[in-house]
């Protein structure tokens, strides 16, 4: 769905070092750090990482965990800056952010900020699109449809609890019918 709903993400995310693993035999690898060659490499050593955070951070409910994992997806696949950053295994104590519009996924992502409350994963079990925007905080299901079962199972709870009760305050049983 990122890519599909947000192609620019792939154009946009800054190409920046991965740690990839080389195998020469048996319990015999290397593990190196590399920018991604092109764009099948970006979308699987960068886009699908930020996806799988992003999805890991819609399933919390806390809001203080949400944005401090929005800062960290922020940090780790938007911070431009000196080109120190990119070794990852020699950071300078003090660097140089370079002063720069944030792109449309960052803009996202600061959007997210504001929404934290209501990002939600539906609980409808068989749900194609789980992750989703609530329009109020009490909000359980994306749709009317995946509502449907939650909402047969409560009727039936509540007929069974209060049925006899209502159909007498109203002058009517089963039998009168």
């Amino acid at each position: 769905m990122l890519k599909s709903n947000f192609p620019y993400v792939l154009e946009e995310l800054p190409s920046r070092k991965v740690r990839k693993e080389l195998t020469f035999g048996p319990g015999e690898s290397y593990a190196h750090y590399q920018a991604p060659k092109n764009d099948v490499e970006k979308y699987v050593d960068l886009v699908l990482p930020l996806r799988n955070r992003l999805r890991t951070l819609w399933g919390i409910s806390d809001r203080n965990t949400k944005l401090l994992g929005i800062m960290r997806i922020s940090q780790d696949f938007f911070l431009r800056g000196d080109q120190s950053l990119d070794d990852p295994l020699h950071v300078e104590p003090e660097f140089h952010l370079i002063e720069r519009p944030p792109c449309r996924m960052e803009r996202l992502l600061l959007w997210l900020v504001d929404l934290a409350d209501y990002t939600r994963r539906c609980a409808a079990s068989d749900c194609p699109a789980p992750y989703f925007i609530a329009s109020r905080g009490s909000r359980k299901y994306c749709s009317p449809k995946c509502a449907e079962e939650s909402q047969r199972e409560y009727k039936r709870k509540w007929w069974k609890k209060n049925g006899k009760r209502w159909r007498a305050s109203r002058g009517r049983t089963r039998a009168d019918r």
